[in-house]
């Protein structure tokens, strides 16, 4: 049986973090949990992230990130198709695909020995197609740095 075109959820772990900022508008967008102990929207490309918000709250208000499990998701810029592996897009959170290159390593060598990997946090693979501004089905895999051909 295929899996359905339609974004659907399975739960799993659930953190109860406070907003660090209002978030009332990101519901299904991924964040971490920063320094303070607050679910922030990624600030850098190819950043870390914890989760996805399933209920945006207002800033300092206790809101659930899904850390594992199949989550929906708002699809960034592009869209995403199954199959895809995801990334978060910076200031907004939204998933985006990672631009993944398991063949050479990308270290845009400025002539350093010790210039450092070019890659990308995957927080998961899409299991729906989405256009921008859709919802998808996200598998929170945690996957950790995959080398790209940009962050």
């Amino acid at each position: 049986m295929a899996l359905t075109t339609q974004a659907f959820e399975i739960p799993g772990v659930l953190l109860s973090v406070e907003a660090g900022a209002a978030h009332t508008a990101f519901q299904f967008c991924l964040v971490s949990v920063d320094s303070a102990g607050e679910a922030a929207l990624p600030a850098a490309t190819g950043q870390a992230v914890d989760g996805v918000i399933q209920d945006g709250a207002a800033d300092g208000y206790a809101e659930n990130i899904m850390v594992t499990g199949v989550s929906k998701c708002v699809a960034g810029t592009g869209g995403v198709t199954r199959g895809d592996l995801i990334k978060a897009e910076i200031t907004t959170g939204r998933g985006i695909t990672v631009a993944a290159n398991r063949s050479i390593v990308n270290t845009s060598d400025g002539g350093s020995a010790t210039d450092p990997v070019i890659g990308s946090y995957v927080i998961g693979k899409a299991l729906t197609t989405a256009a921008a501004g859709e919802l998808f089905a996200l598998l929170l895999t945690h996957a950790g740095l995959v080398q790209t051909t940009n962050a």
